[in-house]
């Protein structure tokens, strides 16, 4: 639960659902709101695609009890000779 707390996107979420219905409440044009809502809801896109590719990056693999790290393998194409 503490780290929902320090999550970015759920802090994001809490300030898109606080300013629709602030907005909302106090008569701003509805295309405004929404406007800012979608760019909450892209930033929070792109962060969870920034935490994806930081978890795919540090790929480990566990073998008989060792913790081995996974390097990126340069793969070179044996045709180009």
């Amino acid at each position: 639960m503490l780290s929902l707390f320090k999550s970015r996107k759920f802090w994001l979420a809490v300030f898109g659902v606080v300013q629709v219905v602030v907005l909302h409440y106090f008569n701003v044009p509805e295309e405004i709101w929404q406007s800012i809502a979608a760019l909450v809801a892209v930033l929070i896109g792109s962060i969870a695609l920034e935490d994806a590719g930081e978890k795919s990056s540090n790929s480990t693999i566990n073998i008989s009890g060792e913790v081995h790290k996974l390097d990126k393998i340069d793969v070179k194409d044996e045709t180009e000779k």
